[in-house]
């Protein structure tokens, strides 16, 4: 997470999240590998977390080989950026919320959830 200097003189600072990866563990061969960020299936960000609801105000799904599929069953055209954003492993900037905390999620190849929480400054 890293605090990103404020956009205009007397506006609070804006953070920014990247997910680094994912370390997931194979119960059939007892091993652990590492997923990079770019490399899970999804992750979501609530960036004002009050401690009991997951909310998501930024989702993300970093393999991008579905969103040609997506265009071609949608049959329509979207801008390049659109998806770019989408597919990445860094959140868009966001300013703290009430409660000084956010919440990552990270969903592995099993489904599985993974949730880390973290304040803010």
């Amino acid at each position: 997470m890293t605090e990103l200097a404020p956009s205009a003189k007397g506006e609070p600072s804006r953070w920014q999240v990247k997910l680094v990866g994912l370390a997931v563990f194979d119960p059939a061969t007892m091993s652990t590998h590492h997923e990079s960020g770019n490399d899970v299936p999804a992750w979501m960000l609530d960036s004002d977390y009050n401690g009991r609801v997951f909310r998501a105000t930024q989702m993300f799904f970093p393999r991008t080989g579905a969103w040609e599929a997506m265009q071609k069953a949608l049959e329509a055209q979207f801008e390049p950026g659109v998806f770019g954003h989408l597919a990445g492993d860094t959140s868009a900037p966001f300013y703290a919320g009430e409660q000084r905390q956010v919440s990552v999620k990270v969903i592995d190849d099993r489904g599985n959830e993974l949730v880390v929480v973290k304040g803010l400054g």
